[in-house]
């Protein structure tokens, strides 16, 4: 199991600026997110889980793993949130992203799987009858054999 866990800071994310009030475990500190890039195998579960880093009562809920660019590792092109709270995708990786080709010193070429990932912010005793806000990132993954 992979988990891919988006942090986010609940108390001030707007549609404006959430390049700077997410970023992923793991990631390089003042890197952007669309280059974020996970590395997996072919037959590895990966979990996507959002956290608060401002506020452990506030939810993220990962909500779809949508395909945007490159092979289609999953054999779909959406993946859907389990509906639970906090809410989490779960996906199973089936193919990997080499392409059938080599550069001139003989690496593998990957065509990496880009995604947009959905989620809301559910900021604790918040009530909302509207619905919440849907906020999308971007990152990728590489698939070896």
């Amino acid at each position: 199991m992979k988990a891919i866990t988006l942090e986010v800071n609940t108390a001030e994310i707007n549609q404006g600026n959430i390049e700077e009030c997410c970023h992923f475990e793991g990631q390089i500190k003042g890197s952007p997110n669309k280059e974020f890039t996970t590395q997996a195998e072919v037959g590895d579960m990966i979990i996507w889980n959002g956290v608060s880093t401002t506020s452990e009562n506030d939810l993220v809920n990962i909500t779809f793993i949508n395909w945007e660019d490159g092979k289609e590792i999953f054999g779909k092109r959406q993946l859907k949130g389990n509906d639970d709270e906090p809410e989490l995708v779960v996906g199973k990786v089936l193919h990997n992203t080499l392409e059938n080709d080599v550069d001139q010193n003989e690496n593998e070429i990957h065509n990496n799987f880009k995604y947009k990932i959905s989620f809301t912010v559910k900021k604790y005793g918040e009530e909302n009858i509207d619905g919440f806000d849907t906020y999308k990132i971007d990152p990728k993954i590489q698939v070896n054999r």
